[in-house]
């Protein structure tokens, strides 16, 4: 996908496309619209990558029930306890 944007407030951020994909991701991954590893793609980063530039900026891991839950069954499976 190719987004083009033409903003004159952009322009004097002298913002840089990559910075931008960065902060796109972060609010998307922040309201719960992607998961960690989608908003890193979007980013163009490796999750732990991107899960380090989080933690820098003080946002936190989204990790609820479920999440925690599928962790105990994978590992489960895995034989490890």
């Amino acid at each position: 996908m190719i987004i083009q944007l033409q903003n004159a407030a952009l322009d004097k951020l002298a913002i840089s496309s990559a910075d931008l994909m960065v902060d796109i991701a972060m609010g998307l991954y922040m309201d719960h619209r992607v998961t960690l590893g989608e908003a890193a793609d979007v980013a163009g980063m490796a999750q732990s990558e991107f899960r380090r530039l989080l933690g820098s900026r003080g946002i936190p891991l989204q990790y609820d029930l479920d999440d925690f839950q599928h962790d105990l069954a994978v590992l489960r499976e895995r034989g490890i306890h």
